[in-house]
């Protein structure tokens, strides 16, 4: 009949294939738009999707920043309280 599946295996499995295409994509991205000899890039590669994935991060964080900001600033003039907080 049914049978439950473990969703960690799977969800592994999942996350180490993203990651492996994501180094293909930084590795390609570091060849062709930095102009470096292919096997350059593949050393390069981890260290530049660890920068863009720490810039999406920050870039995250201060969007967040700057609602939590406005509300306060909403709130400080009289609009309604905002469900973030």
């Amino acid at each position: 009949m049914y049978q439950s599946k473990p969703l960690a295996a799977s969800a592994f499995k999942e996350a180490r294939l993203e990651l492996g295409m994501l180094y293909v994509i930084a590795s390609i991205a570091a060849a062709h738009l930095l102009s470096m000899h292919w096997l350059l890039a593949m050393l390069v590669a981890p260290f530049l999707m660890l920068v863009v994935i720490g810039g999406l991060a920050l870039f995250v964080q201060v969007l967040w920043m700057l609602v939590l900001g406005l509300e306060k600033i909403g709130t400080s003039v009289g609009f309604r309280k905002s469900p973030l907080a």
